[in-house]
């Protein structure tokens, strides 16, 4: 049988949704004061001018994290999918929760790509979301790549504007399983996107990238890890609070990894992945660390940066990201 389709209602309360959050974003930002509510210092820049402030109040409301026991057991994979001196590692821009994206929309492998960074720039990254599409969180992400990497980077738009309705996670009733099971059959297959994934890859190196690395969250880390395979157009890969984490998706890698787990990935899978990992020729250039206090989502959608622990974790791993591939698109 063909996979069902989100219902109607479902995509029109999500676009309610985008709306709402949307028009509160250009509210809050047309109405803040100069001075922030709260702040945290930034950690010292190697070398770009150090930026002051880390404002902390943040003008949208984040999804909640998941009860992991409200989860009908079939769908629970989806909720588990020292300072160095080296040139590489420099401290990334200051991470804020009233935040504007700075990227423009292109076009780029047949897709619209959320893009930011410089244009003639020698190396790319490629930045796929998880399955609640374009975010606030995730695009500073994407920006914060860019100011700390110097690289082009771009995340294309695989939904085509039909992310996973936020309001039907966690799946925890039949209509938002079937709703969930459709989406994977269609929007977030991995056959499918694959191939469009490969292809803005391609353009990039056609437009003068020598290097392109990849970064997935969730189901852009599955995705991430599947395109790191024999052939791959990239570089380097990383996954981020990974969805469906497969030992068998390590086995297939062929380039060095970054991988950061949460602490709502299967532990067992994990450690078997990493050992993967680790009988690899390029573990030395490989980089893992467990956010093992974090929970699934904490660096893109699900990011809760009026949490002090979570905006923290989101600062470091970005912060990792950045060394990782300062160093392997060098």
């Amino acid at each position: 049988m063909p996979p069902r389709a989100v219902p109607t209602t479902l995509r029109s309360a999500a676009a309610q949704t985008r709306s709402t959050h949307e028009a509160a974003q250009s509210a809050k930002l047309s109405s803040s004061s100069t001075q922030p509510s709260a702040h945290f210092t930034t950690a010292q820049n190697c070398h770009s001018p150090t930026h002051p402030l880390l404002r902390f109040d943040t003008p949208h409301s984040p999804i909640a994290p998941i009860d992991r026991s409200q989860i009908n057991p079939r769908f629970r994979y989806l909720s588990t999918m020292a300072n160095n001196t080296n040139e590489a590692c420099c401290s990334i821009p200051p991470v804020q929760s009233d935040y504007s994206p700075k990227g423009t929309t292109e076009k780029l492998g047949g897709l619209d790509v959320y893009a930011i960074g410089p244009k003639d720039s020698k190396k790319a990254i490629v930045v796929v979301y998880d399955i609640f599409g374009y975010w606030p969180t995730t695009k500073q992400g994407a920006d914060i790549l860019a100011e700390a990497t110097k690289a082009r980077v771009v995340m294309p738009d695989f939904f085509r504007g039909k992310p996973f309705p936020q309001e039907y996670y966690p799946p925890n009733t039949k209509d938002k399983q079937e709703a969930l099971q459709s989406f994977f059959g269609a929007a977030g297959d991995f056959s499918k996107r694959k191939p469009e994934l490969e292809a803005v890859a391609a353009e990039l190196k056609s437009n003068g990238a020598a290097k392109v690395g990849l970064v997935g969250f969730c189901w852009g880390g599955k995705l991430s890890v599947l395109a790191g395979a024999e052939g791959t157009p990239f570089t380097s890969v990383s996954q981020v609070h990974p969805a469906m984490v497969d030992p068998k998706d390590a086995a297939g890698l062929t380039v060095p990894i970054a991988n950061f787990p949460s602490k709502d990935e299967p532990k067992d899978a994990v450690e078997a992945f990493e050992k993967e990992i680790q009988n690899k020729p390029f573990a030395k250039d490989s980089v893992y660390k467990n956010y093992s206090e974090s929970h699934h989502g904490w660096a893109a959608a699900r990011a809760d940066l009026n949490d002090k622990h979570n905006f923290e974790n989101f600062q470091d791993v970005y912060q990792r990201l950045a060394n990782f591939f300062n160093k392997t698109l060098a």
